[in-house]
């Protein structure tokens, strides 16, 4: 009988304590981090464009400029969103790796990059290739630097 009740003792605890999740996962915590990127990214809000990155972040665009910060981030993408020559401005990072260090403190994400842009002109389809570089700070995970690599593109304002 006594084993019953240390069954039954043990079971309950099994049921009220909580389960670790994949949630709690560098990685998956990093690539909820983009998808939030991506949404702040098509809701044209440029604060929140900002939120994932160092205040020093370094960024190679895919027309080879570059820019530094949560500002300079924001700055580019305040330029495509006032482009009167485009209604419909969205880009989208899907990652596809997302590797950790030995100490889980530093991450490579990489994968694939998408940006679309319409207007009465048209539409511009464009994308390639993109890699991150994270650091897990103590107010969480922060990307320190992006590099983006243009492919392919579709359109008539295509660009080299």
């Amino acid at each position: 009988m006594r084993l019953i009740h240390l069954f039954g003792a043990a079971l309950a605890l099994c049921l009220i304590a909580p389960a670790p999740t994949l949630a709690e996962s560098p990685e998956t915590v990093i690539a909820a981090l983009r998808n939030q990127n991506n949404a702040a990214i098509a809701a044209h809000d440029l604060d929140q464009i900002g939120a994932i990155y160092s205040d020093d972040a370094a960024f190679v665009w895919s027309d080879g400029s570059y820019s530094i910060g949560k500002s300079g981030v924001r700055g580019i993408f305040a330029k495509h969103f006032a482009d009167p020559a485009w209604t419909s401005v969205v880009f989208v990072r899907t990652p596809d790796r997302i590797l950790l260090n030995a100490t889980a403190d530093r991450a490579y994400e990489s994968g694939t990059w998408t940006g679309t842009k319409q207007g009465p002109a048209g539409t511009l389809h464009y994308g390639g290739s993109y890699a991150a570089h994270w650091r897990k700070e103590p107010s969480g995970w922060q990307a320190r630097g992006e590099l983006y690599v243009k492919l392919h593109c579709e359109g008539r304002a295509c660009t080299p």
